[in-house]
């Protein structure tokens, strides 16, 4: 495997330059297994604790060597990465290691990402799952219906090591800060579902968005979605409303900028039709369509002030089904 390369000498400095940012919400078992497979390398780390019930808190405190960010509400991926970003642009670091607590870097993954490291670049590993399985290259975006390609890893490489990517995701991406600092505002009170997609989307328009071979992370578990004909689809009402209502916020911010999105209307449609389809389906929960057509509406109606021309999401009633806790 690319990914098995035999490290090469880092610059300490280099090093030096680097943040990790571990974002996490009560799975204390996985964080820790995170945190064991960061320490090797070496770097800075910063762990953005979502409010977290499960002990998590007490645990880290009693962590050295690791910055705890504990957010007074759970803000979900969304917030959490931008208010970790935040604090370690805030602190002079160059690069940011991004991740959620469910993956563990793997050796070598440092020195892959030195190799390609360059001002303005955004840099997305290629993944194993838990069972040691290549996650599929899903970079490639057709900008007319936002829908992202799928491609065999063994197919997307050339004679180089790195292509051009216009997604990401929040699973070991690196960053130049710099480039991270502009791009930051447009996703952070998305809460979950294409905040990482859309800071892709973005660093691809205004620097460099590049996948290289290495494998530079691990799951640690893999996760299963319900099938709805044929493909696989959010697992809780609760993430079905927000993938639909960012998605909302996503085309209009597309189109308003003139990069696209002509079919996106076409492919929400479909989206929305399938989540009723599993949620009246599969799950039987009528009153759950009453939440989707809330995602529709809130991702049209909301505040019209946000950074670059997006319109942020407003809060989510809690009266209006959706359980937040």
């Amino acid at each position: 495997m690319r990914g098995a390369h035999v490290a090469e000498p880092l610059d300490k400095r280099f090093r030096e330059a680097v943040c990790a940012v571990v974002v996490t919400h009560n799975r204390l078992a996985c964080l820790r297994r995170t945190l064991e497979a960061l320490r090797p390398f070496g770097v800075a780390t910063v762990v953005v604790d979502n409010a977290s019930t499960d002990g998590t808190g007490a645990w880290l405190r009693g962590e050295r060597g690791v910055a705890v960010l504990a957010l007074r509400e759970n803000m979900g991926g969304g917030g959490g990465f931008a208010a970790g970003m935040r604090w370690a642009i805030a602190r002079g670091f160059a690069w940011l290691w991004l991740m959620d607590d469910d993956v563990e870097p793997l050796p070598g993954a440092l020195e892959a990402y030195a190799r390609h490291a360059a001002p303005g670049v955004c840099l997305t590993p290629s993944k194993l799952t838990a069972r040691g399985e290549v996650f599929e290259f899903e970079g490639r975006l057709d900008w007319r219906t936002l829908r992202r390609r799928r491609l065999p890893h063994a197919k997307v490489f050339g004679a180089g090591d790195a292509v051009p990517c216009e997604t990401a995701c929040f699973e070991g991406l690196f960053v130049d800060a710099r480039l991270a600092a502009g791009i930051i505002a447009p996703w952070e009170r998305f809460f979950l579902a294409w905040d990482d997609i859309l800071f892709g989307m973005l660093a691809a328009k205004t620097g460099r968005n590049l996948y290289i071979r290495d494998f530079c992370v691990r799951k640690q578990f893999d996760k299963e979605r319900p099938l709805v004909g044929g493909l696989r689809y959010h697992s809780s009402l609760f993430g079905r409303y927000f993938h639909l209502r960012n998605f909302c916020f996503v085309i209009r911010m597309v189109r308003a900028r003139g990069w696209g999105g002509g079919l996106a209307w076409l492919r929400y449609a479909a989206e929305w039709a399938k989540a009723c389809a599993l949620t009246v389906l599969a799950e039987r929960d009528w009153r759950g369509v009453r939440v989707l057509a809330l995602a529709w509406w809130h991702g049209i109606h909301g505040d019209s002030e946000g950074a670059f021309g997006l319109v942020l999401p407003p809060r989510v009633p809690r009266g209006e089904g959706l359980l937040l806790e």
